[in-house]
């Protein structure tokens, strides 16, 4: 289940929402996919492929509502997966490689998924952890539950990983100046760490796919607004609880008013005016504290 946020018209968005039409000629190229498809994944996709009411590989239809509104038809995607884990169990982002051939990377640091990864699936692996920038971490847990933090002295319970950073790892897999259609992050509540100092200005990323049951959708919506994207849809489970939220970048950044215009006299009892006569801080959305400036503590 997803549910649509009004975002304004379609001509903002960077990727436009599949129209009527271009649905109707992307299944005319359904059975040449599907011939391409191992038998044992061909019901997943073609669900999916077909827009049945059937989920694919996703937990929440995550990649059936991508393809129906943004990827319909489209050949030859690149996507990033950080926190692959499972290569097919509730994965983001089989159906890309699977079903439609897309590039992706996927970076996933635990080693007991690194061989099903290799084997069942086309992305390339990075097996190891990535940040926004490279930094020291360390983590806990295994398995689905694989949380990290910026490493500190005084750390227990949990291992020392050195992660590199996003960019860094796209040159290296030579995928530089490569438009990421979809980012797939899913590691646990710690997106933020990796997010906040990633060099947004210097990638070209489309949409986020991001997981929120624990999130602040506030201090993340004003954290994206910042650089560019728009909160377009929630996604939820079957108990009706938030799972994700998918943001997509606009064509142009939202203009704010900053703190430089000074208030009327008619408007200096307003909150945003009281103290120095200036607009406050949060007159210009820019988030503070887990999903504030990189470098800032958490």
């Amino acid at each position: 289940m997803f549910v649509f946020s009004a975002v304004g018209v379609q001509a903002s968005l960077s990727v436009n929402i599949v129209t009527q039409e271009e649905w109707i000629r992307s299944l005319d190229n359904v059975d040449a996919l599907l011939a391409r498809v191992p038998p044992v994944h061909k019901a997943r996709c073609e669900g999916v492929l077909r827009g049945l009411n059937r989920r694919g590989f996703s937990q929440a239809w995550q990649d059936w509502m991508l393809y129906q509104n943004f990827f319909a038809g489209k050949a030859a995607g690149f996507y990033v997966d950080i926190g692959t884990n499972d290569p097919l169990r509730i994965s983001n982002t089989a159906f890309l490689d699977i079903c439609l051939g897309w590039r992706g990377l996927c970076v996933e640091p635990q080693p007991r998924y690194h061989r099903a990864i290799r084997s069942q699936r086309s992305c390339a692996l990075l097996p190891k952890c990535v940040m926004g920038r490279p930094m020291r971490i360390r983590h806990s847990g295994q398995g689905g539950i694989f949380r990290t933090r910026r490493a500190r002295a005084d750390a227990s319970n949990s291992t020392s990983m050195q992660c590199v950073g996003l960019l860094d790892a796209l040159v290296a897999n030579g995928l530089e100046g490569r438009t990421v259609d979809l980012l797939s992050i899913d590691i646990e509540g710690s997106e933020a760490e990796v997010l906040r100092c990633m060099p947004f200005e210097r990638l070209d990323i489309r949409t986020v796919l991001i997981e929120t049951n624990t999130a602040d959708l506030r201090a993340l919506d004003a954290f994206f607004g910042f650089h560019g994207f728009a909160n377009v849809a929630t996604l939820l489970q079957t108990d009706r609880t938030w799972l994700d939220n998918l943001y997509v970048k606009l064509s142009s950044k939202l203009r704010h008013p900053g703190r430089a215009g000074a208030c009327s006299s008619a408007d200096k009892g307003l909150t945003m005016c009281m103290g120095g006569g200036e607009w406050q801080a949060w007159a210009n959305p820019k988030a503070s504290g887990a999903w504030g400036p990189c470098g800032d503590s958490p």
